[in-house]
């Protein structure tokens, strides 16, 4: 087992470092605090947006035109968030532009119809470019709202198949003895109010920084490996392939040992200090945090196992985290990101990281990040394959 030998080595030298310590723990706490400072004011208080108002027209005099006003914005949940105005198409246009309100929700003429003859509707969302936040709210909102009418819709059209038909004068009836039957009245609105908690900005930026800093931790971790290098002793470690595969897998633990203590530091720190909800699913923390570590550690031994020197590795690897940092939206939130950006973020350890800390926040179990986690545990292990074939180069030998 001297591959272990070689991780707790390691940590024991990282340990030593008081000063290294206090960087990888207090900088991402202090970063947290001011991020989550200055942007709070766009997320409101206790992991909530602030009450806003969204004006509202419907040219449909259909039942989902009404549902949608009623028992949608309507709702206890969504009305803690937004106030609706109701008002007229050309008014509402101009409330948004004067900035009077932050959306605009128009549902046309004949929605309804359209939606029951199987035929594509499509609400309409004015809102002011300079609330992004308050945007990304009212189009999931309408988004979540659209996904139930396309399965009721479907639902009909299943019904339509089986009976040859069925009367439109009876769907607003039916649609009120379903709820009626669910005991609530929220059949509709169970959906449509989001689900999910919304996440504060102290809590956007705990999970934000964490993987940024954990990006600079497992990067500094190849200190040893690097010195060895510059020391001329590297290739002297490396006389089997099994002591190249040991090394390698001791350097790999040895970095994720050290990754792992930050990550529960700052996790304890933000909870205990700033209130942070990091959500309830504590295997689905442990999982995602898990792998998130091993493919940070995995890209650090690779990056150490390329480079010449310290001081080139030190170069790869500032550009390397500046980059994901800001594609993974460690800095500036995903959700305000241009579509593209986004998309180049889902090459980012950071993205799919931080994807699955918000999953986690908004209230959902570890069933929610095995996509990203399992993302990430390829990316460890596509990083450790390179790096033993990057050994087997620069050494000449056999693996």
């Amino acid at each position: 087992m001297k591959f272990v030998h070689i991780a707790f080595k390691d940590l024991r030298i990282s340990l030593r470092d008081k000063k290294g310590i206090a960087l990888t723990i207090l900088m991402p706490l202090i970063l947290i605090f001011i991020l989550g400072l200055t942007f709070d004011s766009r997320f409101g208080d206790s992991g909530s947006v602030s009450k806003y108002k969204v004006a509202f027209f419907a040219k449909d005099k259909g039942f989902l035109a009404k549902t949608l006003r009623q028992d949608v914005f309507g709702s206890k949940e969504i009305s803690k968030m937004i106030e609706v105005v109701d008002t007229t198409e050309q008014a509402g246009k101009d409330m948004v532009a004067k900035g009077e309100v932050s959306a605009f929700v128009l549902v046309p003429e004949g929605f309804t119809d359209q939606v029951m003859r199987g035929e594509k509707a499509e609400l309409e969302l004015y809102s002011d470019p300079g609330k992004p936040w308050r945007r990304e709210i009212t189009k999931a909102v309408l988004d979540s709202f659209t996904s139930q009418v396309a399965a009721i819709q479907t639902g009909f059209e299943a019904i339509d198949a089986v009976t040859n038909g069925i009367d439109p004068r009876l769907i607003p009836a039916v649609m009120e003895k379903l709820k009626a039957e669910n005991g609530t009245g929220e059949l509709m609105r169970e959906t449509t109010r989001a689900g999910r908690r919304q996440v504060s900005a102290f809590q956007y930026y705990a999970a934000g920084m964490t993987v940024m800093f954990l990006l600079f931790t497992a990067l500094a971790g190849t200190k040893s490996m690097l010195e060895e290098k510059e020391a001329g002793t590297f290739g002297r470690l490396l006389i089997t392939p099994t002591q190249k595969a040991s090394f390698l897998a001791g350097k790999f633990l040895g970095i994720m040992l050290v990754s792992l203590l930050q990550v529960l530091a700052i996790y304890l720190v933000t909870r205990l200090l700033f209130k942070v909800d990091w959500g309830s699913s504590l295997p689905g923390l442990a999982l995602l945090s898990l792998a998130a570590v091993a493919a940070c550690a995995a890209m650090a031994v690779f990056v150490a196992t390329i480079a010449k020197s310290s001081k080139t590795a030190d170069a790869i690897g500032s550009i390397v985290v500046q980059v994901m940092a800001l594609l993974g939206g460690s800095m500036v939130p995903l959700m305000v990101m241009p579509k593209f950006l986004q998309l180049l973020g889902k090459g980012t350890i950071n993205g799919w990281a931080l994807t699955g800390y918000l999953k986690l926040m908004e209230g959902r179990d570890y069933t929610a990040v095995l996509p990203e986690a399992s993302v990430l545990a390829l990316i460890a292990a596509v990083f450790l394959a390179f790096s033993l074939l990057g050994l087997r180069f620069q050494e000449g030998g056999r693996i």
